[in-house]
């Protein structure tokens, strides 16, 4: 279990974003107590943290990952491939061809990459949602964590209530509304894991948002066991560049036949 948090844009170069960064990571030391590492852009574009808990004597904290000199990723997951490349896997996958090369791999994750050439964000969840990511978008960029409490921590985070969202989670323990990646909280969103993943994307310079337009495949075939689980289709991806905000979009989703 690891847990992981960063921002992006102007949030990462104020003068005190480090310190902001310190104390997401604070409250994400419950959940993995046992080491933590942080990694700043030379351009001062983006700040990633990562929190790891201890499961087997022998293990090796991932830290923060790196390929090419040009990607950086802060992950909380496993891959379950037997050949001991850990969530290193994920990187040079995505390295390779993008998210669309983590379909069918078997292996829990919620994750943040960081690609400094073209100054862009990636946040992506496996597709059965075995691990939480949420974020705050603005034009000022993007700020994510593992859990709520630590992304509220950030003052650049409103914490002002969503009235419906606070209604559905004190009725079902969730906050139901994939359109929407709704959360508790009116400003603060999560990446959804049972979305289709965006198939498109545009900007608009009029509203200086960066919308995704979900895709319209059928139906995936997942299967599960008692340790984890594995599925087809594609992990859903939150993307968002400096100066431009992310947002979910509205439009359909898959439905996994068991």
């Amino acid at each position: 279990m690891s847990a992981i948090c960063g921002m992006t844009g102007n949030h990462a170069r104020r003068p005190d974003a480090e310190r902001a960064l310190g104390a997401m990571l604070e409250l994400l030391t419950a959940r993995a107590p046992d080491d933590a590492s942080t990694w700043r852009d030379p351009d001062g574009a983006a700040l990633l943290g990562f929190r790891w808990l201890k499961t087997q004597p022998d293990e090796q904290s991932p830290g923060i990952q790196h390929s090419e000199g040009r990607l950086a990723m802060t992950c909380d997951g496993h891959v379950f491939d037997g050949k001991g490349q850990g969530v290193s896997e994920l990187l040079a996958r995505f390295a390779r061809s993008g998210a669309d090369a983590w379909r069918g791999l078997d292996a829990q994750f919620a994750l943040a990459i960081w690609d400094r050439t073209r100054a862009k964000l990636s946040l992506a969840r496996d597709p059965l949602g075995a691990r939480f990511l949420y974020y705050f978008s603005s034009p000022d960029g993007v700020i994510f964590s593992s859990e709520l409490k630590s992304l509220l921590q950030h003052p650049a985070v409103p914490r002002r209530f969503d009235e419906v969202g606070v209604a559905h989670y004190l009725t079902f323990l969730n906050v139901p509304g994939p359109e929407r990646c709704s959360t508790r909280f009116a400003e603060s969103r999560q990446v959804r894991s049972w979305r289709s993943p965006p198939a498109a994307s545009s900007t608009s310079a009029a509203s200086g948002t960066f919308s995704m337009r979900p895709s319209t495949s059928g139906t995936t075939r997942t299967t599960t066991s008692r340790k984890h689980a594995r599925s087809t289709k594609r992990p859903s991806v939150v993307a968002a560049s400096p100066g431009r905000s992310a947002r979910c979009s509205r439009g359909a989703t898959t439905r996994a036949q068991m």
